[in-house]
């Protein structure tokens, strides 16, 4: 989010950055600033671009998941999809691969706090995308067109 002091750590408020939400404190060079603004320029998401680093959880076999925060799920993903539901993964080799997306139900203190998960599959996500632990990765999840409605969700690289 603008002004939050994510990405690069450049200051002051960019316009572009309402089409983007950073999950766990994203580190980007200037030269991924400035690739995540020509896509926002390009595509003009109406639902924002997820912008995370890869981490070992993500990307351990037989138990990777890819996680997207509580505040991300219930303002862009539960008001498009009702979960569990299976979606369609496109990733920069337009290689598609069906993924099962769940709501976390982790509590603190009973007080709900989990964001939706991608579990089974995600694994096949990774290795078509050859994900590296402390990359950058932008998912942008898309309402689909035609009569089911639901999402899809685009991954690349940044």
């Amino acid at each position: 989010m603008a002004g939050m002091g994510l990405g690069p750590g450049i200051e002051g408020e960019y316009e572009f950055e309402a089409f983007i939400e950073y999950a766990n404190r994203v580190k980007l060079s200037y030269g991924d600033f400035d690739a995540l603004e020509r896509l926002v320029a390009k595509y003009l998401p109406t639902i924002p671009m997820y912008v995370c680093t890869i981490k070992k959880s993500n990307i351990v076999k037989n138990k990777s998941n890819m996680y997207f925060s509580r505040r991300f799920t219930m303002n862009h993903i539960l008001p498009n999809i009702q979960l569990p539901a299976t979606i369609k993964v496109y990733s920069q080799n337009a290689n598609v691969v069906n993924v099962k997306m769940v709501m976390s139900m982790s509590m603190v203190k009973g007080i709900p706090k989990g964001g939706a998960m991608i579990t089974s599959n995600w694994m096949d996500v990774v290795r078509q995308n050859g994900m590296k632990i402390n990359e950058k990765h932008v998912c942008w999840f898309r309402r689909n067109q035609g009569g089911d409605g639901g999402l899809k969700l685009l991954v690349d690289s940044v």
